[in-house]
């Protein structure tokens, strides 16, 4: 199983992944059209740029994604929300999904104190390790959590709105369009 934490601050987004005992991140800023956005819409952003930057080592993998915004997360199960601007944002993060090509995703949300990519989504390195990290995983997993905040998608199987909304996302990524290279940054532990 792999794992990426996303996050989004109205100044940028970030990423973690724990991939094979590997610990990377990543972040970037927002477009100042994007930066207009609601949290909800940013949070959404930010897992569709992250999936796209780390498509590589979330191909043929399990991936547990893990989020810090309820609104964000039943969107993306969902394959669709109510709000245009949002629905546009969780139509590109369904297509960078599905480009990446993991075997599933199940989606977990995390208290934003315990994410790790707070930190890249404001442009500094997060300040963790991969023992911190395993313990915070093994806890979202261990704990009963409500129907509300863990979700499950099995992408081998098709689903009716999988990547159908990306038409008119933001800087939306389109099925066939080529992902960027990863140059990756290890967390320093």
């Amino acid at each position: 199983t792999v794992v990426m934490f996303t996050d989004a601050s109205k100044s940028g987004w970030g990423a973690v992944l724990l991939c094979k005992g590997t610990l990377y991140h990543f972040g970037g800023r927002w477009s100042a059209d994007e930066a207009t956005a609601d949290i909800n819409v940013l949070e959404t952003l930010a897992v569709r740029n992250a999936a796209a930057h780390f498509a590589q080592h979330i191909a043929d993998e399990d991936l547990l994604l893990v989020v810090d915004n309820t609104t964000a997360m039943h969107s993306i199960v969902r394959g669709s929300a109510q709000a245009g601007r949002l629905n546009a944002a969780v139509g590109g993060a369904l297509v960078a999904l599905g480009l990446a090509k993991p075997i599933t995703i199940r989606i977990v949300y995390v208290e934003s104190e315990l994410n790790p990519s707070d930190a890249p989504s404001r442009g500094h390195a997060p300040v963790c390790s991969i023992g911190q990290l395993e313990a915070t995983i093994r806890r979202l997993l261990a704990e009963p959590r409500p129907a509300t905040q863990t979700a499950k998608r099995d992408v081998r199987t098709p689903h009716a709105r999988w990547g159908s909304t990306c038409a008119g996302a933001s800087g939306g990524l389109r099925a066939g369009a080529p992902m960027p290279r990863c140059n990756l940054a290890p967390c320093m532990a």
